[in-house]
C-alpha cells in the first residue's frame, strides 16, 4: 500500500519508462540481497539487529513491488475491473508458482546466492521485455 501511495512522488508520471526503472531496480535489489545476508552473517550481528534489518529489507521490496503493481494498473487501457482482476490474478499466480519453485526446487539445488542471481536475471529479462512492448505501442501494433 505504501508503494502504491508514494509511487507518483518518487517516479512521477505513468509511463513504461518508470515501470522499466522499477523492474531494473528490483533486479539490482535481488542481486545485492545475498551479499547483504552473507555480510550480516559475517559481521555476527545480534539477532535483534538482524530482525530489524530484515524488516527494512522486506519494507523496501514491498514498497517497490507495490509501486510496480500500482504503475502496471495505471498503464493498462481497459475497464478498471478487468485491469485489477487481470493484474491481481497474474500476481497471485506468479507468487504461488515462484514461492513453490524457489522453496522446493531452486534453494535446495542452487543455494542462496545463485537463487538470488537467477531472480535478478529474470527481473532483467522482464525489464528488457518492456522495450519490446514499447516498440509495439509506438508502432501501433499493440
Amino acid at each position: 500500500a505504501l508503494g502504491a501511495s508514494y509511487q507518483e512522488k518518487i517516479l512521477p508520471g505513468t509511463n513504461l519508462k518508470n515501470y522499466r526503472k522499477l523492474q531494473f531496480f528490483i533486479a539490482l535489489f535481488c542481486f545485492i540481497m545475498p551479499w547483504m545476508i552473507l555480510g550480516m552473517n559475517y559481521l555476527k550481528l545480534t539477532a535483534s539487529l538482524v530482525y530489524f534489518l530484515f524488516f527494512l529489507v522486506t519494507l523496501v521490496i514491498s514498497f517497490m513491488t507495490g509501486s510496480q503493481f500500482s504503475l502496471a494498473s495505471r498503464l493498462q487501457q481497459d475497464k478498471i475491473s478487468k485491469i485489477s482482476s487481470d493484474i491481481y490474478s497474474v500476481d497471485l499466480l506468479g507468487s504461488a508458482i515462484g514461492a513453490f519453485l524457489v522453496a522446493v526446487l531452486l534453494f535446495p539445488l542452487l543455494g542462496l546466492v545463485k537463487v538470488f542471481i537467477f531472480l535478478s536475471v529474470i527481473n532483467v529479462i522482464a525489464g528488457l521485455l518492456t522495450f519490446r512492448k514499447a516498440k509495439k505501442i509506438v508502432s501501433g501494433s499493440y
